[in-house]
């Protein structure tokens, strides 16, 4: 069950992310795009998830599991 969650999650995330491409390329330079569409709340998003997979895994090999 938690994959499909992680995996609709991200379908959803693509979704918005692709329309809000949609919307703002018509109207705006690329620079000021990549800003909008990679914007400090995505960094942070993303990298709660890479730490939260590959911390667990290095963590998980410090402590002999």
């Amino acid at each position: 069950v938690r994959p499909v969650l992680a995996y609709a999650f991200f379908a959803i995330y693509s979704f918005i992310k692709f329309l809000q491409y949609k919307i703002v390329i018509t109207s705006t330079a690329i620079h000021e795009v990549i800003d909008i569409l990679w914007n400090v709340d995505d960094q942070a998003i993303f990298a709660g998830i890479i730490s939260f997979y590959f911390g667990q895994r290095a963590v998980s090999k410090l402590r002999g599991k």
